[in-house]
């Protein structure tokens, strides 16, 4: 069973900066119920119009064309509208809808699954999270990776405790796009570094995405990563 690192984790850059950088950001999730949405989202199906996704969604939050910095990754993909955004291209906390030239759905994501109990974790407070996870870059930056986002999420979600934490990583898995949200990469690293195999594991599992250069070290958990116990105040 993994567990919590122990320590809070500064990855090979100390910053002195708090770690709630995604505080006070209010995202449009505040303005629906997420499992209400999450329901309605589950109902729409490629080839609907736009119209009829507008009909049971409501208006998008943000709009994403081929125009946008990154542009769009899919063919015959006109824009994507995104739910539970504070400003463009920011986190879609409640899901995305692809629309085709023709004005029909493509994909769909954020319909699956089932969002954390509210019990469990608060609105406001599962919107910052997710809005800090969609910050961290993929393990494919390689020299232009930028680790400040990690260090930040992490020590968000290690302050959370083990069970809120998964499932804040669960719903941003949930509700991202696997086309267009290169985060979904990072969360490799995410959970490298939040958790600890445990005493009766050996070590993390391998990625599986690649060979590493430099070559792996003996401890699987410190691949790709260089961590510090301790933080220069």
């Amino acid at each position: 069973m993994m567990r919590l690192s122990g320590t809070t984790v500064v990855l090979t850059v100390v910053i002195g900066s708090s770690v709630d950088a995604g505080a006070g950001r209010e995202a449009g999730s505040a303005r629906r119920d997420r499992r209400t949405f999450a329901g309605a989202l589950a109902t729409i199906r490629p080839g609907m119009t736009e119209r009829e996704v507008l009909r049971v969604l409501g208006p998008s939050d943000d709009v994403r064309t081929e125009t946008d910095p990154g542009g769009l990754r899919t063919a015959d993909t006109s824009k994507v509208l995104r739910y539970g955004t504070t400003g463009h291209l920011s986190c879609a906390t409640l899901g995305q809808v692809y629309m085709n030239r023709a004005g029909r759905v493509r994909y769909v994501f954020g319909g699956r699954g089932t969002p954390p109990a509210p019990e469990l974790i608060k609105e406001p407070e599962l919107t910052r999270l997710l809005t800090l996870l969609h910050d961290v870059g993929s393990y494919r930056n390689g020299y232009e990776y930028n680790p400040l986002p990690l260090i930040r999420a992490v020590n968000a979600l290690h302050a959370a405790g083990r069970e809120r934490a998964l499932a804040v990583i669960g719903e941003y898995l949930r509700i991202s796009s696997s086309l267009d949200d290169p985060a979904r990469e990072g969360m490799f690293l995410v959970m490298r570094t939040l958790f600890d195999a445990g005493p009766e594991a050996r070590g993390m599992p391998r990625m599986q995405v690649g060979v590493p250069s430099p070559p792996e070290p003996k401890d699987a958990g410190a691949l790709l990563l260089a961590v510090s116990d301790r933080a220069r105040r």
